[in-house]
């Protein structure tokens, strides 16, 4: 009988029992393979973590090597900061010794350049002292001019020198008309009269005679009856004991008091309304500052 026709009899049990050890027979197959596979890769990865071991001690051993060397370095370098730190208190001590020498020597430069200074204002001010006594000091004094119509009037102003020194003086004029009593302008580069290098000895004098233009009958009787104003200035430089010195002076002319007054202090007695002040001043003898300023130039 054939193996198919003995299957074909046997009974479902028996056939089931069969089929069941067959799938059995082949899962263990399966397993055992599967178990022979996890061996060897368990066998692989273990390989695999001793030489991972073995690196992690040569590089444990690297690194306690370098942890050596550089306790080693710390030591040293411990040393040369000890020696550093030496040094520093060293070099401090050292800087603060200079420093109190600097400091005696600041005092010391201080002193002297305090002494220089006052030795400095004291030759200056011996030095100005005779200048000022030595320089010439300038003044003006006007005469009353004598106006006579349709004749050129003359005015006579004469330069004194009060100083100890002679002076060389180069003088601009002018002369300006008018009817209110107010400053006039004067243009001394233009039309003021020049007058070069008029030498003045000290304690001496020099009179200088200024040429004005002739007057109508009609503006003399104004003048007389102080209703023309006549102003007269002046702007002139003069060289003394080697320095340039300046001066200038304004005066005005009131016919009806024949005086001479100063400009400003006229003007001012004017603006302030006081007549009384205004014919007081114009009664004074007209004086200018002897003091000289420094010229610009």
């Amino acid at each position: 009988m054939k193996l198919s026709q003995r299957w074909k009899q046997t009974t479902i049990a028996n056939r089931l029992m069969v089929i069941l050890t067959a799938i059995m027979a082949v899962a263990t197959l399966f397993l055992a393979v599967a178990a022979i596979f996890q061996y060897l890769t368990a066998r692989e990865q273990s390989e695999a973590a001793k030489q991972q071991a073995s690196v992690a001690r040569e590089q444990a051993e690297v690194m306690r090597r370098q942890l050596n060397s550089m306790d080693r370095g710390l030591v040293e370098a411990a040393k040369q900061a000890d020696a550093s730190v030496d040094a520093a208190k060293a070099a401090k001590d050292s800087a603060t010794a200079a420093v109190t020498v600097i400091e005696q020597n600041e005092d010391l430069v201080k002193a002297a350049n305090a002494q220089a200074r006052a030795s400095e204002k004291s030759s200056q001010i011996a030095s100005r002292a005779l200048v000022v006594g030595a320089q010439a000091y300038l003044d003006v004094a006007l005469e009353l001019p004598k106006i006579v119509p349709d004749e050129e009037t003359e005015f006579n102003v004469t330069i004194i020198n009060e100083g100890n020194s002679p002076a060389t003086l180069d003088l601009r004029w002018g002369l300006r008309f008018t009817e209110k009593y107010e400053m006039p302008i004067f243009d001394y580069s233009g039309v003021a009269a020049y007058i070069p290098h008029t030498y003045i000895l000290p304690k001496n004098s020099r009179r200088l005679v200024l040429i004005g233009r002739a007057f109508t009958p009609d503006e003399v009787s104004k003048i007389s009856d102080g209703k023309l104003y006549i102003f007269l200035s002046g702007k002139g430089e003069f060289l003394t004991v080697g320095q340039r010195q300046s001066m200038t002076f304004c005066y005005v002319y009131y016919g009806k008091l024949k005086s001479w007054g100063d400009c400003a202090e006229l003007i001012q007695g004017v603006k302030e309304n006081k007549a009384e002040n205004l014919l007081e001043r114009f009664r004074r003898k007209p004086r200018v500052d002897p003091s000289p300023t420094p010229s610009p130039n």
